[in-house]
């Protein structure tokens, strides 16, 4: 605070040789309302020694990947014409697979379907024979490719 009493007083001479005393008194309030009210702020970041307070990160940097001469690029119509195209073959790529999976699906549910059609015809020809047998035995004789049949 002597430090800046000093001051006050230092530039107070410098002045009361040009100012007259009512502009010394405005200086005065001035300074004693804006400089002084301040001082201890101004001390405290000017004098006292503060940690550094820094952060320390580390990024890496990945570089771009070369690139080619300009004589063996394309232009922006015809990389955007080419971009397009490899993303309609990549959906069209998915869709065949899907398309592929589906009819997989469909070949063994048809599988399945003529498996048990062929179990249920075994079971109804086995049934039949039972029956056949229990009621009457039926004599076959082939002639020339012919079949006969007696009861």
């Amino acid at each position: 605070m002597t430090g800046a009493l000093s001051i006050y007083k230092a530039k107070c001479m410098q002045l009361q040789a040009h100012v007259q005393q009512n502009t010394m008194k405005s200086f005065s309030e001035y300074f004693f309302q804006m400089f002084m009210k301040n001082y201890k702020m101004y001390e405290y970041v000017t004098e006292e020694r503060r940690d550094c307070q820094c952060a320390h990160l580390v990024l890496p940097v990945h570089t771009p990947p070369d690139t080619l001469p300009l004589s063996q690029g394309k232009e922006a119509a015809v990389w955007n014409y080419l971009e397009k195209l490899s993303h309609i073959e990549a959906k069209e790529k998915q869709q065949l697979l899907k398309r592929e999976e589906k009819m997989e699906e469909t070949r063994i549910r048809d599988r399945a379907a003529i498996d048990d059609a062929y179990a249920k015809l075994n079971e109804m020809t086995a049934e039949m024979e039972t029956q056949v047998s229990s009621h009457e035995t039926i004599e076959v004789s082939q002639d020339n490719d012919r079949v006969l049949c007696k009861t």
